[in-house]
């Protein structure tokens, strides 16, 4: 059996292996032409993450989460996924699906922003602020927070542990586009 022997392509003292080159130009040719189905994205991209895979895979997740579509979000998590979100413990799809549209009910105009910081194996720490205005209120808010995402091997998140703080903004302070 003839053995393949694995190249790093490197670029700024950084090494790239040919496998997160490929990934990251599909997801720019996917965000390119308009392609943002998640399930199939999802399968494109799985563990173990490098730097570079993991910021390809979190450009579709930033992606589903600015849609504001619930479902779609949720199937980026797997079907017993935990969550920690704020002060809420949630675990399953069809609990993120509740908790999603109840929360997109109440911040309206909702979107996201988010950063890997590190990857590793299966895991990915990530920073992220979002926008949102309070719909009885109509005061915006800039929330900050970091988030830890495990991975199953297939690329689809079981668990999410998300710590978020809100700070009151005035329109004008809006950030995010």
């Amino acid at each position: 059996m003839k053995t393949i022997k694995k190249t790093n392509l490197t670029t700024s003292g950084q090494a790239f292996s040919l496998r997160s080159i490929l990934s990251v130009a599909f997801v720019t040719l996917m965000i390119m032409t308009g392609f943002h189905s998640a399930a199939r994205a999802q399968d494109t991209i799985v563990p173990p993450f490098t730097q570079e895979s993991a910021i390809a895979k979190l450009k579709i997740n930033e992606s589903v989460w600015n849609t504001r579509d619930p479902e779609k979000i949720a199937a980026l998590y797997g079907p017993d996924a935990e969550w920690r979100d704020r002060t809420n413990i949630i675990k399953g799809r069809a609990a993120i699906i509740a908790y999603l549209k109840a929360q997109f009910a109440k911040e309206t105009d909702f979107k996201i922003s988010k950063e890997v910081w590190g990857a590793k194996l299966s895991k990915n720490a990530i920073r992220f602020e979002e926008e949102w205005k309070n719909a009885k209120t109509g005061q915006w808010y800039h929330s900050y927070g970091v988030e830890v995402v495990l991975f199953d091997d297939k690329g689809i998140i079981i668990e999410r542990f998300a710590s978020i703080n809100d700070k009151p903004i005035k329109s004008s302070e809006r950030s995010i586009n």
